[in-house]
């Protein structure tokens, strides 16, 4: 359980002895001079002052200018904490012997109290997703064995202890599931620096600086530096504990330093000092660049926090460092085979009626082995065949590709994806039978790379940069034409259709990769919604913060794209061929003013993804197209 001291340990833990030197010149002991007022577009600092006659809150620019009053309450408000999105402002406000947390817009505006009762809160801190507050609590009177951390909606409710919990309030990972806190030291006094999982559960101690005094530490948004408070300095070290140091020691005799927090890509940390006339800091996370935040602006500074950057949604600073996803116009040219033959590439057409909830998929795959893929319905129809056909790769002549059947001592049995004069032309002899003709309506969007992990190069045990491109040709059309197989012919009459293209130097079936997530809605002829992204590092758990892919808008009157965000709930899981599997029942997507949301079919038909486990299956309706997928662990 926290100490009473702790709920307020984002701060300032000591008083702050100002020297009238500095006041007179911060070049005197080595400070750069503020900036003069100017740039709009300089971050935003939050801080703790009683220049007003009361402890009140306020924001700043970096460069000295804007300076605002965000509070005007009577009593006194401390510790504030940006959510993910910079959006709004958690803070704790002593109105009565009972302080509580409140939250408030970034512009001070509409203030609202989250906690009420007879308990002590302090220190609200934001999860990196943005959905909920944790923050500490010390009922009055206390009773034995309270949890000494809660966690809150930010709208106040679904208040919930969270157990063991932490030592001081934590600092949460870029990806949200590990804590860093301080707390007594294992074997000795004082505090030491921790991290555990996002709970607190499995702690384990990773300073080894000094005899203790070591507090509020602060999780980079790289996630491989923690800053942290240690003798009364500020010290950074590797997340794992490794490489201790002091950063910019000096000049004074005594250093007062606290409440370190870094700026949004990790390139600097402000803190509250008494080495600057306004109590408030810069510096490079290599410790150059000392140089005071607010000089002649304000006064008596503490307890700063740098504003995220602000976004539509909130994000975890893993999300927003993200590098954007080349894309272009799809052409019949990225149709042509892109791949060699070990690594990864298929074609697929998915056909849909929505009148009669009929459907067809047709899925050429050319490597790392040619494989034939075929799955209709059409009311009490069924054609469906699938096939390995090694060797089966045969030269092609322009945009798509062949692949054959070859039986021994008789003539190939080709499958052919064609483009001619405009339309695509499917010609299948083995599993299935069939012939489709498709004409396009709107061509959609060739997205990539995808930088995926490391992939080994067979035969040999090197490894090569994971690299994957999606091209649409075919965002909406229609197709006609027939399949057949086992005595059942399903004909199809210009069904909406799609047809994609995957390429690059991966396999679906090797954990370079994880979550793919795919989505088709045509709520009516020549307008399609599409989805297409996975996250491009592996981990069975899903993170939707490492998602990376695109959302396309195609209609008659033209194509919109852009790179998505996604949100996918009510998840399900399970055990299958050695692999774990987690699979969303609710996706959602939006970018710009793009925006889509779709239900998986109950219940979720496992299997059909290509190269993976997972589930493939039409939307309920008939209308559209829904998958997700993992890579299938190898046998141990």
């Amino acid at each position: 359980m926290p100490t009473s001291s702790d709920l307020a340990a984002s701060g300032n833990s000591q008083p702050v002895r100002r020297l009238a030197v500095l006041v007179v010149s911060a070049a005197a002991v080595g400070l750069l001079p503020a900036a003069g007022a100017g740039s709009s577009t300089a971050p935003t600092i939050a801080f703790v002052s009683d220049q007003s006659g009361d402890y009140e809150l306020w924001t700043v620019r970096l460069d000295g200018s804007g300076l605002h009053r965000l509070t005007r309450a009577k009593g006194m408000d401390d510790t504030p904490a940006w959510s993910p999105d910079g959006r709004r402002i958690a803070f704790i406000r002593y109105r009565t012997y009972w302080p509580k947390v409140w939250v408030m817009n970034a512009n001070g505006s509409r203030p609202r109290q989250l906690t009420k009762g007879y308990s002590k809160e302090g220190t609200p801190v934001w999860t990196r997703d943005g959905k909920h507050i944790v923050y500490g609590s010390f009922p009055d009177p206390p009773r034995a064995h309270a949890p000494g951390f809660w966690s809150m909606r930010p709208n106040g409710t679904h208040k919930h202890p969270i157990r063991p919990g932490y030592g001081s309030p934590p600092s949460f990972s870029p990806n949200g599931r590990r804590a860093t806190f301080s707390a007594g030291c294992a074997g000795g006094y004082g505090t030491c620096i921790y991290v555990s999982n996002a709970d607190g559960s499995h702690r384990r101690q990773i300073s080894a600086v000094g005899a203790g005094g070591n507090e509020q530490p602060a999780w980079s948004p790289d996630g491989r530096l923690i800053a942290w408070i240690n003798a009364n300095e500020l010290w950074v070290m590797n997340a794992d504990g490794s490489q201790p140091r002091r950063l910019a020691p000096g000049p004074l005799p005594e250093t007062y330093d606290s409440s370190p927090s870094w700026a949004p890509d990790g390139s600097r940390l402000v803190f509250a000092t008494n080495r600057s006339p306004s109590g408030l800091a810069v510096i490079n996370r290599n410790g150059t660049g000392l140089a005071p935040v607010g000089a002649g602006v304000f006064r008596r500074g503490g307890r700063p926090a740098w504003q995220p950057r602000p976004r539509a949604r909130a994000t975890s600073a893993l999300s927003a460092a993200r590098p954007a996803l080349p894309m272009r116009a799809a052409r019949p040219a990225d149709d042509a085979r892109l791949s060699g033959t070990r690594w990864e590439e298929d074609w697929r057409v998915l056909a849909l009626d929505p009148a009669s909830r009929s459907y067809a998929v047709v899925t050429f795959v050319a490597g790392p082995i040619p494989e034939m893929w075929i799955s209709a319905r059409s009311g009490a129809k069924t054609v469906a065949g699938n096939a390995e056909l090694p060797y089966g790769l045969l030269p092609h002549r322009g945009p798509g590709v062949t692949v054959a059947n070859l039986p021994a001592g008789a003539a190939p049995q080709p499958n052919s994806l064609s483009y001619a004069r405009g339309r695509y032309t499917v010609d299948l002899t083995f599993p299935v039978r069939g012939h489709l003709t498709i004409v396009p309506g709107r061509a959609g969007v060739t997205v990539g790379p995808w930088h995926l992990g490391p992939e080994r190069v067979f035969p040999g045990d090197t490894t090569v940069p994971g690299r994957m491109w999606w091209s649409l040709p075919v965002a909406t059309g229609t197709v006609t034409g027939w399949l057949e197989s086992q005595g059942q012919r399903i004909v199809l009459r210009r069904w909406r259709v799609y047809q994609d293209h995957v390429w690059g130097k991966f396999r679906r079936s090797s954990t370079t990769w994880t979550h793919w997530d795919f989505v088709l809605k045509t709520p009516r002829p020549g307008e399609a919604w599409i989805l297409s992204g996975l996250e491009p590092t592996y981990d069975i758990y899903p993170h939707d913060n490492r998602w990376r892919g695109v959302l396309v808008h195609a209609t008659p009157r033209g194509v919109s794209a852009c790179q998505a965000r996604i949100t996918r709930r009510a998840w399900i899981g399970g055990f299958t061929s050695n692999t774990p599997w987690y699979v969303p029942t609710i996706v959602r997507a939006r970018c710009g003013r793009l925006a889509l949301s779709a239900k998986a079919p109950r219940p979720w038909p496992v299997g059909g993804f290509l190269g993976g486990i997972g589930g493939s299956a039409p939307l309920p309706g008939g209308a559209g197209w829904i998958e997700h997928g993992v890579p299938q662990m190898p046998n141990t």
